[in-house]
């Protein structure tokens, strides 16, 4: 009888410190096996400090910073948003987005367009207007791009998802205290890869600091936040960006989410526009009568592009809910930062 009471407790213990070894080894796999969607991308010395000066006096120049726009309803920011600016983007035209696209397309491996099978300017959402500054693919296109002040009066950014499918900053200015880029996944060791050499600023806990000019990408359903400056003014360039095309680098889940996010906010605006409401500029979502893209004011047909949109946007809501359990599957239960409820800035 004492022979097998010890047996029964050897067997136990010994099965307890397999478990253990077991679930030490399967955190180790989580925490090294990481999606491009699932890390915060570094790319240091993106932007000289001189082209970073340039973009801000630019900026203060042709407008002010407001709170007023109605592109960030959810999450207000004191920002300039530069599509309403063509003379700034053309401004930086040749060095600053086509580089951004580069980076973006090399890091989440999306192919140019004759490796793809959407043709430009038909299928996507190209044929809808997103912006005039796509990517020469046509696969890439900004949702928006601002640049945000920081100061007294404006100090923190909390908590929040975009509602894009990748989302990028960059820090254009230094000689303040505090600030930097808050992600929660960054509770989680290994997430933030360093693509090149150079300074690029450094984690602080669950804090990126980048340097002035570093490129700093992720996916837009990452919980982020900005944080708080207690002295001076910080001033960053804030992108989203669409993506057209199936990227092996991305989690279908989370593009579906991008896509619902964004395919809800186009048809709501563009309701609101056909029934009088003011739509910003650059939030104008429209189909060009010759198939492409027709510079910032574009012609409409309203009815044509809401029905388009709410069957679009019937798909990938279903196609959501669908992917929701695969990208779990595929993350070992789930990634902190990401969840089911979304708030698009």
């Amino acid at each position: 009888m004492l022979v097998t009471m010890r047996l029964v407790s050897s067997v136990t213990v010994l099965h307890t410190v397999l478990h253990t070894v077991l679930h030490f080894l399967l955190l180790c796999s989580r925490c090294t096996s990481f999606s491009p969607s699932s890390s915060i991308h570094i790319i240091p010395s993106f932007l000289s400090p001189q082209t970073c000066a340039s973009l801000i006096t630019s900026c203060l120049q042709k407008t002010s910073f407001s709170t007023t726009s109605e592109n960030h309803v959810n999450f207000q920011t004191p920002d300039i948003s530069l599509l309403e600016h063509p003379d700034i983007m053309s401004e930086f035209e040749g060095s600053i987005w086509p580089n951004v696209y580069t980076e973006i397309k090399t890091l989440y491996s999306i192919p140019s367009i004759e490796d793809s099978n959407q043709p430009s300017g038909i299928s996507g959402f190209t044929e809808f207007g997103i912006s005039p500054y796509s990517s020469a693919s046509g696969l890439l296109s900004f949702l928006d791009l601002f640049v945000v002040k920081y100061d007294s009066n404006f100090k923190s950014l909390s908590m929040h998802r975009d509602g894009s499918l990748i989302s990028f900053t960059i820090p254009l200015s230094d000689g303040h205290e505090g600030g930097g880029t808050v992600f929660e996944c960054l509770e989680d060791k290994g997430r933030v890869e360093v693509h090149g050499e150079g300074e690029w600023g450094g984690v602080d806990g669950n804090k990126v600091k980048g340097k002035v000019g570093s490129l700093i990408v992720h996916s837009g359903k990452m919980r982020h936040g900005g944080g708080e400056v207690t002295r001076g003014e910080r001033y960053v360039l804030v992108g989203f960006v669409d993506v057209e095309c199936e990227a092996k680098g991305l989690f279908e889940a989370c593009k579906e989410w991008g896509r619902w996010d964004v395919l809800d906010k186009r048809l709501k605006e563009l309701e609101a526009k056909s029934s009088g409401r003011k739509v910003s500029k650059s939030r104008r979502w429209g189909y060009n009568r010759q198939g492409g893209m027709g510079g910032i004011d574009f012609t409409y047909d309203p009815e044509v592009v809401k029905r388009s949109l709410r069957e679009r946007l019937k798909g990938a809501e279903k196609g959501r809910r669908e992917t929701e359990i695969m990208f779990l599957e595929e993350n070992n239960g789930g990634l902190t930062g990401f969840g089911n409820k979304f708030n698009s800035s």
